[in-house]
């Protein structure tokens, strides 16, 4: 697909799809403390020109060759991800004829607050305004991002598979590290130790730590061995 795909709904947002570029961490003018702020580039046209306040869904973009080393086509190819970054267009910002940068307030529950995003400036097919056009807003007076071009990926290919808006947050299960199966317990040079570290016993007074901990020699369980074997011949 070259372009973002919409609902067959006229609420739904307009979905696009963008590669995460940074973080910022920026402190409001009305307010005292930071906010996180994520900046993408938009290299796939969108679905509808980019204006102030349209309602987007901003998707994530991973390069399928990120995992699959042997996949090697062409044109571009991606998999997706769901930031959870929803909302209107709040500001635009032109950069000559090249550029059109985006900010997007998020209107989903999380510690990003808004999205900086940029686009290649193709009046009517990615951006929806005058040749100068900017909107005043505070983000723009911060350096979220260089003057760098976006890349215009319209061969791209996205393997989109999230449901449409609104998606669910993503979360993620880990193994329990107490479980059988995933517990190993002082491993050193390949080899499980079961049990971990093991107490030194009191020695003397001469400075030596009860409480210190050592690995257990590949000769303490052949020491343990003979030590039996000479007690039972005694």
């Amino acid at each position: 697909m070259s372009k973002a795909s919409t609902s067959s709904s006229s609420s739904a947002p307009c979905r696009i799809y963008g590669r995460w570029i940074n973080q910022e961490m920026i402190v409001p003018p009305d307010q005292h403390t930071p906010i996180l702020v994520h900046v993408y580039d938009i290299p796939i046209p969108p679905s509808k020109p980019l204006t102030v306040g349209l309602r987007v869904q901003l998707i994530g973009l991973s390069p399928t060759s990120y995992h699959n080393r042997d996949f090697c086509h062409a044109s571009p190819h991606y998999d997706t991800y769901d930031p959870q970054i929803e909302g209107e267009v709040v500001a635009l910002k032109s950069l000559g004829k090249s550029v059109v940068e985006y900010v997007i307030k998020n209107e989903r529950p999380g510690k990003v607050h808004y999205a900086y995003i940029a686009v290649r400036y193709l009046p009517g097919v990615t951006a929806k305004m005058g040749l100068w056009e900017t909107t005043c807003h505070w983000m723009f007076s911060h350096d979220m991002r260089d003057c760098r071009p976006v890349a215009y990926e319209a061969d791209a290919r996205v393997a989109d598979n999230l449901p449409a808006s609104p998606t669910p947050p993503v979360r993620f299960t880990y193994p329990n590290p107490e479980s059988a199966d995933t517990l190993m317990v002082g491993v050193r040079v390949g080899r499980e130790t079961r049990g971990g570290p093991k107490r030194t016993p009191p020695r003397d007074d001469r400075g030596s730590s009860t409480d210190s901990l050592r690995w257990p020699s590949d000769t303490d369980t052949d020491t343990e061995t003979d030590t039996k074997t000479t007690t039972r011949h005694a």
